[in-house]
């Protein structure tokens, strides 16, 4: 099976010897390698995170926190650092450090890497079971990210899968 398109922007090439791949309605993909190894590859969308968001509001304020910061917020900001001033930024920001906590649980290796548009945020860490997970963000799409996450993989093996996809446009 060839490479899958994940939402507008991103081309994810898997590895092979998959023996099943199940792809969902709302386009969520898993690839079942066997024996408790898989891969599975969602976009996030900004009412998947149920980023705040006053009722009616069509619009988003120059420099406002949008859902594609919060990958960024999570591997990049500490309690430590100020919160911004605006409500519903705040609620974000809050909303991402508390789930820190769980995101680098028993991690020993955390990355960060930018390639062209992308920004991709790697861990090891053990989160429901998943050996690694990471998130992918384009500079374009505001709205929504990449979530990958595998079991059974090494963190190079989860590394070179992330570092295969693509963006659809820069």
């Amino acid at each position: 099976m060839g490479p899958f398109v994940m939402g507008t922007l991103f081309k994810v090439t898997v590895p092979g010897g998959a023996i099943k791949y199940t792809v969902l309605a709302d386009g969520d993909v898993t690839v079942d390698y066997g024996s408790d190894r898989w891969l599975g590859l969602q976009v996030i969308t900004a009412e998947e995170s149920q980023v705040p968001r006053r009722e009616g509001q069509e619009s988003v304020r120059p420099g406002a926190l949008v859902n594609a910061d919060i990958p960024r917020i999570l591997y990049s900001k500490t309690l430590n650092d100020a919160e911004p001033t605006h409500i519903e930024d705040r609620r974000i920001w809050r909303s991402a450090l508390m789930y820190k906590g769980s995101a680098f649980n028993d991690s020993t290796q955390v990355t960060l890497a930018e390639r062209g548009s992308l920004t991709a945020y790697l861990t090891d860490a053990m989160v429901a079971g998943n050996t690694t997970v990471g998130y992918v963000t384009h500079k374009r799409l505001r709205d929504s990210y990449l979530h990958v996450q595998t079991k059974g993989f090494t963190f190079d093996e989860f590394r070179r899968i992330v570092g295969s996809i693509e963006a659809l446009r820069e």
